[in-house]
Protein backbone atom coordinates (compact mmCIF):
# COMPACT_ATOMS: atom_id res chain seq x y z
CA UNK A 1 0.00 0.00 0.00
CA UNK A 2 1.50 3.27 -1.09
CA UNK A 3 2.03 5.93 1.56
CA UNK A 4 0.66 9.46 1.33
CA UNK A 5 3.25 12.13 0.79
CA UNK A 6 2.44 15.74 1.71
CA UNK A 7 4.11 18.45 -0.28
CA UNK A 8 5.76 21.45 1.37
CA UNK A 9 3.19 23.98 0.02
CA UNK A 10 0.35 21.88 1.43
CA UNK A 11 2.00 21.72 4.85
CA UNK A 12 2.50 25.48 4.81
CA UNK A 13 -1.16 26.07 3.95
CA UNK A 14 -2.24 23.70 6.75
CA UNK A 15 0.03 25.47 9.24
CA UNK A 16 -1.30 28.89 8.20
CA UNK A 17 -4.90 27.67 8.57
CA UNK A 18 -4.20 26.33 12.06
CA UNK A 19 -2.50 29.55 13.12
CA UNK A 20 -5.41 31.59 11.77
CA UNK A 21 -7.85 29.48 13.79
CA UNK A 22 -5.83 30.01 16.96
CA UNK A 23 -5.65 33.77 16.36
CA UNK A 24 -9.40 33.94 15.67
CA UNK A 25 -10.15 31.99 18.86
CA UNK A 26 -7.92 34.31 20.88
CA UNK A 27 -9.55 37.38 19.37
CA UNK A 28 -13.01 35.98 20.16
CA UNK A 29 -11.99 35.21 23.75
CA UNK A 30 -10.39 38.63 24.07
CA UNK A 31 -13.54 40.29 22.78
CA UNK A 32 -15.70 38.38 25.26
CA UNK A 33 -13.35 39.31 28.10
CA UNK A 34 -13.44 42.98 27.10
CA UNK A 35 -17.24 42.88 26.94
CA UNK A 36 -17.39 41.34 30.42
CA UNK A 37 -15.01 43.98 31.76
CA UNK A 38 -17.25 46.67 30.28
CA UNK A 39 -20.26 45.06 31.99
CA UNK A 40 -18.35 45.08 35.26
CA UNK A 41 -17.53 48.78 34.90
CA UNK A 42 -21.20 49.56 34.18
CA UNK A 43 -22.25 47.45 37.17
CA UNK A 44 -19.77 49.28 39.43
CA UNK A 45 -21.09 52.66 38.30
CA UNK A 46 -24.72 51.59 38.79
CA UNK A 47 -24.18 50.31 42.32
CA UNK A 48 -21.50 52.78 43.42
CA UNK A 49 -18.96 50.02 43.98
CA UNK A 50 -15.32 51.03 44.49
CA UNK A 51 -12.29 48.91 45.30
CA UNK A 52 -9.23 49.82 47.33
CA UNK A 53 -6.71 48.86 44.63
CA UNK A 54 -6.26 47.15 41.26
CA UNK A 55 -5.62 43.78 42.91
CA UNK A 56 -8.98 43.80 44.67
CA UNK A 57 -10.70 44.99 41.50
CA UNK A 58 -9.16 42.12 39.51
CA UNK A 59 -10.29 39.62 42.14
CA UNK A 60 -13.83 41.02 42.25
CA UNK A 61 -13.99 41.02 38.46
CA UNK A 62 -13.31 37.28 38.40
CA UNK A 63 -16.11 36.70 40.93
CA UNK A 64 -18.44 38.97 38.94
CA UNK A 65 -17.56 37.10 35.75
CA UNK A 66 -18.23 33.70 37.34
CA UNK A 67 -21.58 34.83 38.74
CA UNK A 68 -22.60 36.41 35.42
CA UNK A 69 -21.78 33.20 33.57
CA UNK A 70 -23.78 31.23 36.15
CA UNK A 71 -26.77 33.50 35.52
CA UNK A 72 -26.45 33.02 31.76
CA UNK A 73 -26.22 29.22 32.03
CA UNK A 74 -29.20 29.02 34.38
CA UNK A 75 -31.39 31.22 32.18
CA UNK A 76 -30.46 29.16 29.11
CA UNK A 77 -31.86 26.06 30.82
CA UNK A 78 -35.45 25.88 29.63
CA UNK A 79 -36.49 23.45 32.37
CA UNK A 80 -36.29 25.95 35.24
CA UNK A 81 -39.31 27.91 36.47
CA UNK A 82 -37.33 30.97 37.53
CA UNK A 83 -35.12 33.60 35.93
CA UNK A 84 -31.88 34.89 37.42
CA UNK A 85 -30.36 38.36 37.06
CA UNK A 86 -27.13 40.11 38.01
CA UNK A 87 -27.79 42.20 41.12
CA UNK A 88 -25.73 44.36 43.48
CA UNK A 89 -24.23 41.31 45.20
CA UNK A 90 -22.68 39.95 41.98
CA UNK A 91 -19.06 40.48 43.07
CA UNK A 92 -19.45 38.33 46.19
CA UNK A 93 -18.95 34.59 46.40
CA UNK A 94 -21.69 32.46 47.94
CA UNK A 95 -19.67 32.07 51.15
CA UNK A 96 -18.99 35.81 51.39
CA UNK A 97 -22.64 36.65 50.86
CA UNK A 98 -23.78 34.14 53.48
CA UNK A 99 -21.26 35.46 56.00
CA UNK A 100 -22.33 39.08 55.50
CA UNK A 101 -26.07 38.91 55.05
CA UNK A 102 -27.35 35.73 56.68
CA UNK A 103 -26.97 34.02 60.02
CA UNK A 104 -30.41 33.14 61.29
CA UNK A 105 -30.36 31.23 64.58
CA UNK A 106 -33.70 29.78 65.64
CA UNK A 107 -34.80 30.45 69.20
CA UNK A 108 -34.95 27.54 71.66
CA UNK A 109 -38.22 25.57 71.57
CA UNK A 110 -40.93 27.24 73.60
CA UNK A 111 -44.69 27.74 73.81
CA UNK A 112 -46.42 27.85 70.46
CA UNK A 113 -48.56 30.75 71.63
CA UNK A 114 -48.38 33.20 74.52
CA UNK A 115 -51.11 32.92 77.20
CA UNK A 116 -54.13 35.02 76.36
CA UNK A 117 -53.27 35.29 72.66
CA UNK A 118 -55.50 33.46 70.21
CA UNK A 119 -57.13 33.81 66.83
CA UNK A 120 -60.86 34.42 66.83
CA UNK A 121 -63.47 34.43 64.10
CA UNK A 122 -60.96 33.65 61.37
CA UNK A 123 -62.40 32.36 58.11
CA UNK A 124 -61.17 32.21 54.54
CA UNK A 125 -63.26 32.90 51.49
CA UNK A 126 -62.81 30.92 48.29
CA UNK A 127 -60.73 33.80 46.91
CA UNK A 128 -58.57 33.89 50.06
CA UNK A 129 -57.81 30.20 49.70
CA UNK A 130 -56.35 30.91 46.26
CA UNK A 131 -54.19 33.77 47.45
CA UNK A 132 -53.77 36.86 49.59
CA UNK A 133 -51.42 39.81 49.06
CA UNK A 134 -51.24 42.02 52.15
CA UNK A 135 -49.22 44.61 50.22
CA UNK A 136 -52.43 45.71 48.50
CA UNK A 137 -54.14 46.40 51.85
CA UNK A 138 -51.43 48.65 53.26
CA UNK A 139 -50.67 46.11 55.97
CA UNK A 140 -46.93 46.01 55.23
CA UNK A 141 -44.29 48.62 54.49
CA UNK A 142 -42.24 48.73 51.30
CA UNK A 143 -38.93 47.00 50.70
CA UNK A 144 -35.86 48.63 52.22
CA UNK A 145 -32.19 47.73 52.17
CA UNK A 146 -31.26 47.12 55.79
CA UNK A 147 -27.52 46.82 55.17
CA UNK A 148 -25.23 44.60 57.18
CA UNK A 149 -26.93 44.34 60.56
CA UNK A 150 -25.33 42.49 63.45
CA UNK A 151 -28.57 40.61 64.04
CA UNK A 152 -30.15 37.44 62.74
CA UNK A 153 -31.53 37.82 59.25
CA UNK A 154 -35.30 37.47 58.96
CA UNK A 155 -37.93 37.97 56.27
CA UNK A 156 -41.58 39.02 56.31
CA UNK A 157 -44.45 36.92 54.99
CA UNK A 158 -46.72 39.27 53.05
CA UNK A 159 -49.00 36.87 51.22
CA UNK A 160 -49.48 33.57 49.46
CA UNK A 161 -50.90 32.30 46.20
CA UNK A 162 -50.96 29.68 43.48
CA UNK A 163 -49.07 29.83 40.19
CA UNK A 164 -50.74 29.02 36.87
CA UNK A 165 -49.17 25.56 36.91
CA UNK A 166 -50.76 24.85 40.30
CA UNK A 167 -47.67 25.42 42.45
CA UNK A 168 -48.54 26.99 45.81
CA UNK A 169 -46.16 29.63 47.14
CA UNK A 170 -45.49 32.03 49.98
CA UNK A 171 -44.90 35.68 49.03
CA UNK A 172 -41.99 36.97 51.10
CA UNK A 173 -40.43 40.40 51.60
CA UNK A 174 -36.68 40.45 52.08
CA UNK A 175 -34.41 43.18 53.44
CA UNK A 176 -31.78 43.38 50.69
CA UNK A 177 -33.31 46.18 48.60
CA UNK A 178 -35.62 46.43 45.61
CA UNK A 179 -33.13 45.16 43.03
CA UNK A 180 -32.99 41.75 44.67
CA UNK A 181 -35.46 39.02 43.69
CA UNK A 182 -38.75 40.31 42.27
CA UNK A 183 -38.53 43.94 43.33
CA UNK A 184 -37.25 42.89 46.74
CA UNK A 185 -39.75 40.04 47.13
CA UNK A 186 -39.52 36.32 46.44
CA UNK A 187 -41.82 33.35 46.07
CA UNK A 188 -41.11 30.22 48.09
CA UNK A 189 -42.95 26.97 47.48
CA UNK A 190 -45.53 26.21 50.16
CA UNK A 191 -45.93 22.91 51.91
CA UNK A 192 -42.29 21.84 51.58
CA UNK A 193 -40.85 23.28 54.79
CA UNK A 194 -38.32 25.23 52.71
CA UNK A 195 -36.20 27.62 54.79
CA UNK A 196 -38.31 26.87 57.86
CA UNK A 197 -41.10 29.26 56.83
CA UNK A 198 -43.77 26.69 57.75
CA UNK A 199 -42.09 25.75 61.03
CA UNK A 200 -40.13 28.70 62.46
CA UNK A 201 -42.50 31.61 61.99
CA UNK A 202 -42.69 34.35 64.63
CA UNK A 203 -44.99 37.33 65.10
CA UNK A 204 -45.17 40.46 67.27
CA UNK A 205 -47.73 40.51 70.08
CA UNK A 206 -47.30 44.07 71.32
Amino acid sequence: MAGTKMTTPFLLLLLIALMSSVVAARELAGGEEAAMQARHEEWMAKHGRKYKDDAEKALRFQVFKANSELVARSNADGTKKYHLAVNKFADLTSKEFAARYTGFKPAPPGPKMLPGFKYENVSLSAADEQGVDWRTTGAVTGVKYQGRCEINHAVTLVGYGVEQDGTSYWLIKNSWGQNWGEGGYMKLQRGTGACGVDMLASYPVA
